[in-house]
Protein backbone atom coordinates (compact mmCIF):
# COMPACT_ATOMS: atom_id res chain seq x y z
CA UNK A 1 0.00 0.00 0.00
CA UNK A 2 1.65 3.44 -0.40
CA UNK A 3 1.92 6.01 2.50
CA UNK A 4 -0.68 8.38 1.13
CA UNK A 5 -3.38 5.58 1.89
CA UNK A 6 -2.19 4.28 5.12
CA UNK A 7 -1.05 7.54 7.07
CA UNK A 8 -4.13 7.67 8.67
CA UNK A 9 -5.76 5.60 11.24
CA UNK A 10 -9.37 5.83 10.15
CA UNK A 11 -10.98 3.42 8.19
CA UNK A 12 -11.54 4.08 4.46
CA UNK A 13 -14.76 4.13 2.27
CA UNK A 14 -13.63 1.95 -1.18
CA UNK A 15 -16.21 2.61 -3.93
CA UNK A 16 -17.03 1.92 -7.80
CA UNK A 17 -15.00 4.61 -9.13
CA UNK A 18 -17.41 4.46 -12.37
CA UNK A 19 -20.30 4.54 -11.02
CA UNK A 20 -22.12 7.75 -10.15
CA UNK A 21 -24.81 6.10 -7.42
CA UNK A 22 -21.85 4.93 -5.61
CA UNK A 23 -19.84 8.12 -5.95
CA UNK A 24 -23.01 9.86 -4.86
CA UNK A 25 -23.38 7.56 -1.85
CA UNK A 26 -19.78 7.90 -0.32
CA UNK A 27 -19.86 11.96 -0.90
CA UNK A 28 -23.20 11.42 1.18
CA UNK A 29 -21.57 8.87 3.86
CA UNK A 30 -18.94 11.88 3.96
CA UNK A 31 -20.89 15.10 4.27
CA UNK A 32 -22.92 13.12 6.95
CA UNK A 33 -19.89 12.42 9.35
CA UNK A 34 -20.10 8.62 8.70
CA UNK A 35 -16.73 8.43 7.43
CA UNK A 36 -13.65 11.02 8.00
CA UNK A 37 -13.69 13.60 5.09
CA UNK A 38 -11.53 12.25 2.42
CA UNK A 39 -11.88 9.04 3.15
CA UNK A 40 -13.73 7.74 0.91
CA UNK A 41 -11.66 6.59 -1.99
CA UNK A 42 -12.22 5.22 -5.82
CA UNK A 43 -10.86 1.70 -6.14
CA UNK A 44 -9.22 2.95 -9.13
CA UNK A 45 -6.74 5.17 -7.06
CA UNK A 46 -5.60 1.99 -5.01
CA UNK A 47 -2.09 0.29 -5.92
CA UNK A 48 -2.59 -3.36 -7.93
CA UNK A 49 -1.61 -5.13 -4.92
CA UNK A 50 -4.38 -3.51 -2.77
CA UNK A 51 -6.98 -3.88 -5.85
CA UNK A 52 -6.44 -7.38 -5.89
CA UNK A 53 -7.02 -7.93 -1.94
CA UNK A 54 -10.50 -5.94 -2.65
CA UNK A 55 -11.16 -8.05 -5.73
CA UNK A 56 -10.29 -11.26 -3.86
CA UNK A 57 -12.98 -10.39 -1.34
CA UNK A 58 -15.75 -9.05 -3.69
CA UNK A 59 -15.15 -5.96 -4.11
CA UNK A 60 -16.68 -6.28 -7.82
CA UNK A 61 -20.51 -6.38 -6.03
CA UNK A 62 -20.50 -4.50 -2.68
CA UNK A 63 -18.61 -1.71 -1.52
CA UNK A 64 -15.68 -2.26 1.14
CA UNK A 65 -13.66 -0.59 4.13
CA UNK A 66 -10.46 -1.28 4.65
CA UNK A 67 -8.68 -0.40 7.88
CA UNK A 68 -5.05 0.58 6.55
CA UNK A 69 -3.49 0.29 9.88
CA UNK A 70 -4.52 -3.48 10.35
CA UNK A 71 -5.13 -4.69 6.77
CA UNK A 72 -8.52 -5.95 7.00
CA UNK A 73 -11.63 -5.57 4.83
CA UNK A 74 -14.75 -5.98 5.29
CA UNK A 75 -17.37 -6.04 2.23
CA UNK A 76 -21.20 -5.07 2.37
CA UNK A 77 -23.71 -3.79 4.70
CA UNK A 78 -21.23 -5.36 7.50
CA UNK A 79 -18.59 -3.08 6.28
CA UNK A 80 -20.68 0.05 6.31
CA UNK A 81 -21.94 -0.58 9.99
CA UNK A 82 -18.31 -1.44 10.67
CA UNK A 83 -17.05 2.12 9.76
CA UNK A 84 -20.28 3.63 11.14
CA UNK A 85 -19.78 2.06 14.34
CA UNK A 86 -16.41 4.68 14.91
CA UNK A 87 -18.82 7.61 13.99
CA UNK A 88 -22.43 6.86 14.76
CA UNK A 89 -22.43 3.46 17.12
CA UNK A 90 -25.81 3.64 18.46
CA UNK A 91 -27.15 3.82 14.69
CA UNK A 92 -24.84 1.02 14.03
CA UNK A 93 -26.11 -1.12 16.95
CA UNK A 94 -29.91 -0.42 15.34
CA UNK A 95 -28.35 -1.54 11.38
CA UNK A 96 -27.32 -4.64 13.22
CA UNK A 97 -30.59 -5.28 15.09
CA UNK A 98 -33.16 -7.64 13.31
CA UNK A 99 -35.49 -6.50 11.24
CA UNK A 100 -33.15 -3.61 10.47
CA UNK A 101 -30.71 -5.97 9.44
CA UNK A 102 -32.52 -7.92 7.29
CA UNK A 103 -34.40 -5.21 5.61
CA UNK A 104 -31.30 -3.32 5.25
CA UNK A 105 -29.47 -6.16 4.15
CA UNK A 106 -32.07 -6.78 1.40
CA UNK A 107 -32.19 -3.70 0.16
CA UNK A 108 -27.91 -3.32 -0.04
CA UNK A 109 -28.03 -6.05 -1.72
CA UNK A 110 -30.39 -5.06 -4.63
CA UNK A 111 -29.08 -1.75 -5.18
CA UNK A 112 -25.58 -2.71 -5.30
CA UNK A 113 -25.97 -5.58 -7.94
CA UNK A 114 -28.19 -3.41 -10.09
CA UNK A 115 -25.99 -0.32 -9.59
CA UNK A 116 -25.29 -0.66 -13.60
CA UNK A 117 -28.93 -0.35 -14.30
CA UNK A 118 -29.94 2.36 -11.65
CA UNK A 119 -27.28 4.02 -12.63
CA UNK A 120 -25.80 3.13 -16.14
CA UNK A 121 -22.26 3.96 -17.34
CA UNK A 122 -21.99 6.50 -20.09
CA UNK A 123 -19.96 3.44 -21.74
CA UNK A 124 -21.24 0.61 -21.05
CA UNK A 125 -19.56 -1.75 -23.66
CA UNK A 126 -16.29 -1.04 -21.90
CA UNK A 127 -15.47 -3.61 -19.76
CA UNK A 128 -14.74 -2.29 -16.42
CA UNK A 129 -12.84 -3.76 -13.33
CA UNK A 130 -15.76 -3.28 -11.01
CA UNK A 131 -18.53 -4.31 -13.11
CA UNK A 132 -20.64 -6.43 -10.12
CA UNK A 133 -21.32 -10.14 -11.55
CA UNK A 134 -24.50 -10.95 -12.86
CA UNK A 135 -27.46 -11.40 -10.86
CA UNK A 136 -30.39 -12.51 -12.56
CA UNK A 137 -32.68 -12.71 -9.44
CA UNK A 138 -31.82 -9.13 -7.82
CA UNK A 139 -32.48 -7.49 -11.56
CA UNK A 140 -35.93 -9.35 -11.47
CA UNK A 141 -36.44 -8.09 -7.87
CA UNK A 142 -35.90 -5.01 -8.75
CA UNK A 143 -38.19 -5.02 -12.05
CA UNK A 144 -41.04 -6.57 -9.71
CA UNK A 145 -40.37 -3.64 -7.25
CA UNK A 146 -40.81 -1.17 -10.05
CA UNK A 147 -43.53 -2.23 -11.88
CA UNK A 148 -45.72 -2.62 -8.83
CA UNK A 149 -44.64 0.89 -8.09
CA UNK A 150 -45.35 1.77 -11.69
CA UNK A 151 -48.99 0.20 -11.94
CA UNK A 152 -49.93 1.57 -8.54
CA UNK A 153 -49.07 5.38 -9.76
CA UNK A 154 -51.10 4.85 -13.28
CA UNK A 155 -54.00 3.14 -11.41
CA UNK A 156 -54.02 6.35 -8.84
CA UNK A 157 -53.73 8.88 -11.59
CA UNK A 158 -56.55 7.25 -13.54
CA UNK A 159 -58.63 7.41 -10.25
CA UNK A 160 -57.83 10.74 -9.89
CA UNK A 161 -58.64 12.12 -13.38
CA UNK A 162 -61.88 9.90 -13.61
CA UNK A 163 -64.12 12.37 -11.33
CA UNK A 164 -62.78 15.75 -13.35
CA UNK A 165 -63.94 14.19 -16.59
CA UNK A 166 -67.24 12.23 -15.67
CA UNK A 167 -67.21 9.29 -16.51
CA UNK A 168 -66.07 6.61 -14.60
CA UNK A 169 -66.00 5.89 -11.10
CA UNK A 170 -62.52 5.56 -9.64
CA UNK A 171 -62.06 1.69 -9.74
CA UNK A 172 -62.99 2.25 -13.24
CA UNK A 173 -60.37 4.85 -14.07
CA UNK A 174 -57.87 3.43 -12.84
CA UNK A 175 -58.42 0.27 -14.57
CA UNK A 176 -58.89 2.02 -17.54
CA UNK A 177 -55.64 3.51 -17.11
CA UNK A 178 -53.62 -0.09 -16.81
CA UNK A 179 -55.40 -1.06 -20.06
CA UNK A 180 -54.30 2.04 -22.06
CA UNK A 181 -50.83 1.79 -20.85
CA UNK A 182 -49.44 -1.47 -19.86
CA UNK A 183 -50.34 -3.98 -22.59
CA UNK A 184 -47.74 -1.59 -25.07
CA UNK A 185 -44.81 -2.29 -22.29
CA UNK A 186 -45.77 -5.68 -22.53
CA UNK A 187 -45.54 -5.81 -26.46
CA UNK A 188 -42.17 -3.92 -26.21
CA UNK A 189 -40.62 -5.70 -23.97
CA UNK A 190 -41.47 -9.44 -25.84
CA UNK A 191 -40.26 -7.84 -29.01
CA UNK A 192 -36.93 -7.19 -27.62
CA UNK A 193 -36.18 -9.95 -25.56
CA UNK A 194 -35.56 -12.47 -27.34
CA UNK A 195 -32.62 -9.94 -29.38
CA UNK A 196 -30.91 -10.03 -27.14
CA UNK A 197 -28.73 -12.58 -25.44
CA UNK A 198 -29.67 -14.65 -22.66
CA UNK A 199 -27.49 -13.23 -19.76
CA UNK A 200 -28.79 -9.81 -20.73
CA UNK A 201 -32.15 -10.92 -20.67
CA UNK A 202 -32.88 -9.75 -16.91
CA UNK A 203 -30.44 -6.91 -16.74
CA UNK A 204 -32.57 -5.97 -19.74
CA UNK A 205 -36.43 -6.31 -18.51
CA UNK A 206 -34.84 -4.41 -15.24
CA UNK A 207 -33.72 -1.14 -17.46
CA UNK A 208 -37.44 -1.00 -19.17
CA UNK A 209 -38.67 -1.18 -15.65
CA UNK A 210 -36.53 1.42 -14.42
CA UNK A 211 -37.26 3.76 -17.55
CA UNK A 212 -40.77 2.74 -16.83
CA UNK A 213 -41.46 3.65 -13.07
CA UNK A 214 -39.34 6.82 -13.68
CA UNK A 215 -41.55 8.24 -17.28
CA UNK A 216 -45.10 7.24 -15.37
CA UNK A 217 -43.83 10.24 -12.66
CA UNK A 218 -44.79 13.44 -14.70
CA UNK A 219 -48.14 12.04 -15.71
CA UNK A 220 -48.37 11.38 -11.82
CA UNK A 221 -48.68 14.62 -11.00
CA UNK A 222 -50.18 15.64 -14.09
CA UNK A 223 -53.27 14.30 -13.40
CA UNK A 224 -53.36 15.85 -9.41
CA UNK A 225 -52.60 19.13 -11.29
CA UNK A 226 -55.83 18.61 -13.82
CA UNK A 227 -57.71 16.93 -10.59
CA UNK A 228 -56.75 20.94 -9.22
CA UNK A 229 -57.68 22.55 -11.90
CA UNK A 230 -61.26 20.86 -11.81
CA UNK A 231 -61.30 21.64 -8.19
CA UNK A 232 -61.51 25.47 -9.29
CA UNK A 233 -63.63 24.98 -11.79
CA UNK A 234 -61.49 24.97 -15.09
CA UNK A 235 -63.43 23.92 -18.09
CA UNK A 236 -62.10 20.34 -19.58
CA UNK A 237 -59.59 21.26 -22.30
CA UNK A 238 -57.80 23.03 -19.32
CA UNK A 239 -57.60 19.61 -17.87
CA UNK A 240 -56.79 17.96 -20.65
CA UNK A 241 -54.00 20.37 -21.90
CA UNK A 242 -52.42 19.96 -18.45
CA UNK A 243 -52.57 15.85 -18.66
CA UNK A 244 -51.13 15.83 -22.40
CA UNK A 245 -47.94 18.32 -21.32
CA UNK A 246 -46.95 15.75 -18.39
CA UNK A 247 -47.62 13.10 -21.19
CA UNK A 248 -45.32 14.68 -23.35
CA UNK A 249 -42.93 15.68 -20.75
CA UNK A 250 -43.12 11.66 -19.29
CA UNK A 251 -42.24 10.34 -23.78
CA UNK A 252 -39.30 13.12 -23.97
CA UNK A 253 -37.60 11.61 -20.77
CA UNK A 254 -38.41 8.10 -21.50
CA UNK A 255 -37.31 7.96 -25.06
CA UNK A 256 -33.95 9.99 -23.58
CA UNK A 257 -33.52 7.55 -20.38
CA UNK A 258 -34.37 4.37 -22.94
CA UNK A 259 -32.21 5.40 -25.86
CA UNK A 260 -28.84 5.40 -23.11
CA UNK A 261 -29.85 2.17 -21.99
CA UNK A 262 -29.83 0.36 -25.67
CA UNK A 263 -25.98 0.16 -25.51
CA UNK A 264 -26.18 -2.15 -22.16
CA UNK A 265 -27.56 -4.84 -23.92
CA UNK A 266 -26.43 -4.21 -27.47
CA UNK A 267 -29.59 -3.17 -28.53
CA UNK A 268 -29.48 -0.71 -31.93
CA UNK A 269 -30.59 3.02 -31.55
CA UNK A 270 -33.65 1.74 -34.05
CA UNK A 271 -35.31 -0.09 -30.70
CA UNK A 272 -36.49 3.23 -30.05
CA UNK A 273 -38.91 3.38 -32.91
CA UNK A 274 -40.10 -0.24 -32.17
CA UNK A 275 -40.83 1.44 -28.49
CA UNK A 276 -42.81 4.09 -29.80
CA UNK A 277 -44.87 2.12 -32.21
CA UNK A 278 -46.07 -0.63 -29.79
CA UNK A 279 -46.99 2.20 -27.01
CA UNK A 280 -48.74 4.52 -29.26
CA UNK A 281 -50.06 1.42 -31.36
CA UNK A 282 -51.66 -0.25 -28.47
CA UNK A 283 -52.44 2.86 -26.44
CA UNK A 284 -54.54 5.05 -29.18
CA UNK A 285 -56.66 2.83 -30.31
CA UNK A 286 -57.42 1.34 -27.28
CA UNK A 287 -57.85 5.21 -25.77
CA UNK A 288 -60.65 5.57 -28.63
CA UNK A 289 -62.20 2.78 -28.00
CA UNK A 290 -62.78 3.08 -24.59
CA UNK A 291 -64.11 6.95 -25.18
CA UNK A 292 -66.55 5.06 -27.56
CA UNK A 293 -67.79 2.52 -25.17
CA UNK A 294 -67.68 4.92 -22.54
CA UNK A 295 -69.97 7.62 -24.34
Amino acid sequence: MSATLVATSEKLLVFDGDCSLCRAAAQEFERRGWVAQGHARPYESFPEAVRERLDAVGFRNEMAILAPASGEIRTGLAGLLWALGDTRPTLARLGRTWPFSALLGIGYRMIAANRRILAPRPNPQIACACDPDPAPRQNLLLSVLLVFLGLGMSAVAGGVLARPFGVLSGWEGAASALFVVVPGWCLFVLATLFRVKEEHRAPWVAHVAVVAARGVVPTFFAAFAARSAWSLGAPKWVLGTVLALGVAVSMGGMSRDLRRRLPAVFLPAQTLFGWLLALWGWSVPATIWLAGTIG
